[in-house]
């Protein structure tokens, strides 16, 4: 009966050689499975912040579209996407439409953007996605008494920006 014993071999164990390759092929799997998720991780944030680029550009277009017809209509973006911490000034909204600063304003009274009292400044308290409402309109007086050249606080139209609420046509309430 010993000699039976001695003879007798394990299926489930292998040579020291046999484990150790075992173990190195594990481990080179395991490092390719991390390469391939590190590509696959950097490729979505590669393509997150095309969209926020992207939707950057459509902000300033929608804005500007507005801006070079004030009849009054509201002008709808498609959804865009706007990163936390993200901001916008009617100083900013100035600088690409060269209208005062003072004749824009920001209005949402949605939970993921913050604005500020004069309604000059917004921002976004988290990464979202929300479609943008910009409406522009003459200034009545202006028709009749027009802004001298150069003038920082004549508006000849304004501007009201939502983001999230629609804004209604012929409510041209310019209060904050």
């Amino acid at each position: 009966m010993k000699k039976f014993l001695k003879k007798k071999k394990s299926l489930f164990l292998l040579d020291e050689k046999g484990q150790a390759g075992t173990v190195f092929r594990l481990m080179v799997d395991a490092i390719v499975g991390l390469v391939i998720l590190a590509l696959i991780v950097s490729t979505l944030n590669y393509f997150y912040n095309l969209r926020v680029e992207v939707s950057k550009a459509e902000f300033r277009d929608k804005v500007s579209s507005a801006v070079s017809s004030p009849n009054g209509k509201v002008i709808e973006s498609d959804s865009l996407i706007f990163s936390e911490g993200e901001g916008y000034t009617s100083q900013q909204i100035q600088s690409f439409t060269s209208i005062p600063a003072g004749c824009f304003k920001f209005i949402s009274n949605r939970s993921f953007v913050e604005v500020d009292s004069s309604c000059s400044l917004v921002e976004f308290k988290r990464n979202v996605e929300a479609k943008i409402y910009v409406k522009c309109w003459p200034n009545e007086e202006a028709l009749f008494a027009p802004c001298e050249q150069g003038a920082t606080d004549c508006c000849e139209m304004y501007c009201i920006i939502s983001f999230g609420e629609k804004l209604v046509v012929g409510e041209e309430d310019f209060g904050c």
